[in-house]
């Protein structure tokens, strides 16, 4: 027959899973005297759930558009 487990919890990231992440960026020197700076970057994360009842993976993304300059 079909056991199943006296307590099982709601709560995702107490089962087991499995989980990945990776991204990058770039960053472009602007201006005459190349002082400027603008930048891209971004990130992606899966995770995988082993022994969920209402999910089995989730997909995360991240990303983050930046400026900066050097004052001397």
């Amino acid at each position: 027959g079909i056991e199943l487990p006296n307590v099982r919890t709601g709560d995702r990231e107490l089962g087991p899973l499995i989980g990945f992440a990776g991204g990058g960026g770039v960053r472009f020197a602007v201006g005459d005297e190349k002082n400027w700076g603008l930048g891209f970057s971004g990130d992606a994360l899966y995770t995988r759930y082993l022994n969920h009842l209402f999910i089995l993976e989730r997909w995360g993304f991240f990303g983050a558009l930046t400026a900066e300059v050097d004052i001397e």
